[in-house]
């Protein structure tokens, strides 16, 4: 007998086993192939019946409508304090420069 031989038991199992292997790849190549090829391209429509409702007997008439009058505005409220001052802008152009040898004169503050 050969150090290689194989008993009749292991090799119906091993041929079970390649077979139920197969078998398995091959469902798994197909549950692959419908989801990613033929499922999308079949689409269904569903149609759905709308719901006719009927109105029922009509209702009393409900108040007559009165217009509100309209409303003269009222007196202006009393004025509050001040507010705070903001804050200051930036400083403007330099004026225009005097007469040559005249002395300068202080300037008038404005509205004065």
């Amino acid at each position: 007998m050969s150090a290689y031989a194989e008993d009749s038991s292991s090799g119906e199992r091993s041929a079970w086993t390649m077979l139920v292997i197969i078998l398995v790849v091959i469902i798994a190549v197909l549950a692959v192939g419908y989801f990613a090829w033929w499922a999308p391209s079949h689409q269904t429509t569903i149609v759905e019946q709308p719901t006719v409702t009927t109105p029922g007997p009509q209702g009393a008439p409900g108040p007559a409508a009165t217009p509100a009058p309209a409303a003269a505005p009222g007196p202006s409220g009393a004025s509050g304090e001040p507010g705070p001052s903001g804050p200051s802008g930036k400083p403007g152009p330099s004026g225009p420069s005097g007469a040559a040898g005249a002395p300068a004169a202080p300037a008038a503050p404005p509205g004065k």
